[in-house]
């Protein structure tokens, strides 16, 4: 789910002493990981991608998902979430 997916998020993140964002911050600070070469671009804008999404769901800008628009958007988020754990698994063994 969205708040999964951003409490997720912030392991990396704290790992490398940054502050824990707000989710206003979140797509900032991960570009603090691409930056430092641990996340792709790719998954930015994974993030992106789920955050707008399920903004405009919770404000009604949305108010019919169709099947194609969760399966998109939970690919999104299972991407991205395997990749952060491989970015937690990279700060773990450094």
């Amino acid at each position: 789910s969205h708040l999964l997916t951003f409490y997720f998020l912030l392991s990396p993140l704290l790992m490398l002493g940054v502050a824990p964002p707000t989710p206003k911050e979140l797509i900032e600070k991960l570009e603090i990981l691409v930056k430092k070469e641990l996340l792709e671009e790719e998954y930015v804008r994974y993030a992106r991608n789920i955050i707008t999404f399920y903004r405009s769901v919770r404000h009604g800008e949305i108010k019919d998902i169709s099947g194609e628009d969760l399966d998109r958007n939970w690919d999104f988020a299972f991407k991205f979430i395997r990749r952060m754990e491989k970015v937690v698994e990279h700060l773990v063994t450094k």
